[in-house]
């Protein structure tokens, strides 16, 4: 089963017991829930001894890599609520077409939809 099966079932499971994977959504602000968050980027320091500013060029190259940690987390969330809500609505959706496919087929086995026209709508006037 490839990656991309197992990840289908997988959501597909979570998303039939309700269960949220990552981020909320408030008043239309997504959140990632499980994501540090980002740190303020360090300042260049231009105004001192050489060392002062290999070193300022070191927290920045510190603060990149966690800026990308920090995106990759906030990619990851953001694609598992994206399925866990598309696996959801296409399980409604699923359960909405079934009961339509049960309605009509009911309809159809109906004696009503045995009658003649005319005969039907006299049994509607009747009533």
């Amino acid at each position: 089963m490839s990656i991309a099966s197992k990840l289908v079932v997988y959501t597909a499971l979570l998303s039939s017991f309700n269960v949220a994977l990552a981020g909320t959504l408030n008043n239309g602000q997504w959140t990632a829930s499980s994501c540090n968050t980002l740190s303020e980027p360090p300042v260049l320091e231009t105004n001192g001894s050489i060392d002062d500013y290999n070193a300022s060029i070191k927290s920045i190259n510190d603060w990149q890599l966690q800026a990308q940690k920090y995106f990759d987390c906030l990619t990851k969330e953001a694609n598992d609520d994206s399925q866990a809500i598309s696996g959801a609505v296409n399980q409604e959706r699923s359960k909405f077409n079934d009961t339509v496919e049960k309605l009509h087929a009911e309809a159809a086995a109906s004696s009503f939809n045995r009658q003649p026209a005319a005969e039907a709508a006299e049994s509607t006037d009747s009533e």
